[in-house]
C-alpha cells in the first residue's frame, strides 16, 4: 500500500497566508464600518485582499488530495476526506510525468487519466511518497505511459 498525503508544511504556509488575508479584510471592513468618510481605495483594497483570500482558499480546498494505491485500486480522498472516489488500475487509460527544471530544483507532477473521465494530479512539492507512486507506475504500469512524453 502506497499513500500519498499533502505535506503540512506547504498547507501550513498557505493557512498562515489565510489568516493574515482573512485578518486584513476583516480589520480594513471594521475600519471602514468605524469612519465617517471613507476613501474610495479602501473600498478597492478591501475588495482586492478578499477577493485574493478567497481564491486562495479554492485553491488549498480543491489541492488537497490524498491518493492510496492498493490492491490494483486507487483511492483519491478530496476536500480534506469528504469525497471519495475509488478508481480501479484496469481501467487506466494513460499517465504522465512532467519535469520542469526550476532555481531550485526538479519540479515534477504526475497525472493520471482513466477511462471514466476520472484522473488524479500530485506533485513532488505538495505530496509524501511523490516517488514511490511514480517508480509504481513506472514498473506496472509502463506501457500506459503516455506516448507524447516519452523520450
Amino acid at each position: 500500500m502506497i499513500v500519498a498525503k499533502p505535506k503540512i508544511n506547504t498547507f501550513f504556509a498557505i493557512g498562515v497566508f489565510l489568516i493574515l488575508s482573512y485578518g486584513s479584510a476583516i480589520y480594513l471592513l471594521t475600519d471602514i464600518l468605524a469612519a465617517s468618510e471613507v476613501s474610495i481605495w479602501m473600498y478597492g483594497l478591501f475588495g482586492f485582499v478578499l477577493i485574493i483570500a478567497f481564491v486562495v482558499t479554492i485553491k488549498m480546498i480543491g489541492s488537497y488530495k490524498k491518493v492510496i494505491i492498493d490492491k490494483n485500486r486507487v483511492d483519491v480522498f478530496s476536500f480534506f476526506g469528504l469525497v471519495k472516489n475509488r478508481l480501479y488500475l484496469k481501467d487506466m487509460e494513460v499517465w504522465r510525468e512532467e519535469r520542469v527544471k526550476t532555481a531550485n530544483g526538479m519540479f515534477k507532477q504526475f497525472e493520471v487519466s482513466f477511462a471514466n473521465k476520472k484522473s488524479f494530479r500530485i506533485a513532488n512539492q505538495e505530496h509524501d511518497n511523490y516517488e514511490k507512486v511514480a517508480s509504481y507506475f513506472r514498473k506496472h504500469y509502463k506501457k500506459n505511459e503516455s506516448k507524447l512524453d516519452r523520450k
